[in-house]
């Protein structure tokens, strides 16, 4: 896994950098006029400059299609990278609040319905079973049961 990443990550650096060293655009005339004014003129504002000549149609369609793949590339370097977020994320949950290896140290054994509002528990903490009635009012812990009576059952 460590190698499928590593290898990912380094393919996705080695076409970001041959897709924006292809991209850079190359010094024009009226960048070259505005960087060579005489020092007592105030610089001009970049938003008033002269745009840079339209590309010609086969370069537009080359800039189109490595856009494109580069865009695509990126889409699915994202879909991996929230798969594998997900997938870490469930691996470290799954064992987040355990105390030994693969001991909880409470466990839900049983519940009963008394009414729709009104539930009783049978819970394993550690080495006891607690009976717990819980209710809108409040939750009470009614008793500790024997671990010998309620294994006969």
């Amino acid at each position: 896994m460590k190698k499928l990443l590593l290898t990912l990550s380094l393919l996705f650096t080695v076409f970001a950098h041959t897709a924006d060293s292809k991209t850079s655009p190359a010094p024009t005339q009226t960048q070259d006029i505005s960087t060579q004014t005489a020092p007592s003129e105030p610089a001009k504002p970049d938003s008033l400059q002269m745009p840079p000549p339209l590309p010609s149609s086969e370069e537009m369609t080359t800039s189109y299609e490595s856009a494109f793949v580069r865009m695509l590339v990126t889409l699915l370097g994202i879909l991996f990278l929230v798969f594998a977020t997900f997938w870490i994320l469930r691996r470290l949950g799954s064992g987040k609040f355990k105390m030994g290896p693969n001991s909880r140290t409470i466990q839900v054994i049983e519940k009963r319905a008394l009414s729709p509002k009104s539930m009783l528990y049978v819970v394993e903490i550690g080495n006891k079973r607690v009976l717990i009635s819980e209710s809108q009012a409040e939750v009470r812990a009614l008793t500790t049961l024997d671990q010998s009576r309620d294994s006969d059952s």
